[in-house]
This record gives C-alpha cells, structure tokens and sequence, in this order.
C-alpha cells in the first residue's frame, strides 16, 4: 500500500508510475488524491468517508458527478 506516490513526482514521472501499476500483474492499492494518476491507471475506485467504505459504480467522471451533485444539494439545502 502506498499513501499519496506522487507527492514528490513530476508529470512524466506520474506517467512512468501509473504506466508501470497498469502493467503490473498483481493488486496495488493506492491512497491518493491525483486524478493524473487515477486516470493513468484505470482502476477501480474505492471510497473511505464516515466510517463506511464505498466502491464507486462507473469511473473517475461518474465520482465526480456524484461528487458535485453532492455538493449542488449540500449548497441548495442550506
């Protein structure tokens, strides 16, 4: 498990990363909150938040869809 890999990588260094997770033949998990990577190795995607783990159902644009809708009802609501 890696917590946050490319803090300290530069753009082609991300690339070269996420590249080398996607031809792995093993399971990597990753806690990062870089969409380049997220992107670059179209994995699944998993949710951590109020004590509740979530896999999300689509890829990184179907989250953020939830993501700002989510943010649309918190703003309308109050």
């Amino acid at each position: 498990m890696q917590d946050e890999p490319t803090n300290n990588l530069d753009i082609e260094s991300i690339d070269a990363l996420g590249e080398a997770i996607r031809e792995y033949g093993g399971g990597v998990i990753m806690v990062t909150h870089d969409e380049r990577l997220v992107r670059r190795t179209d994995c699944s995607l998993w949710v951590v938040e109020n004590q509740d783990i979530s896999e999300i159902d689509g890829d990184f644009d179907d989250y953020k869809r939830e993501v700002l809708e989510a943010l649309g009802e918190t703003l309308v609501n109050h």
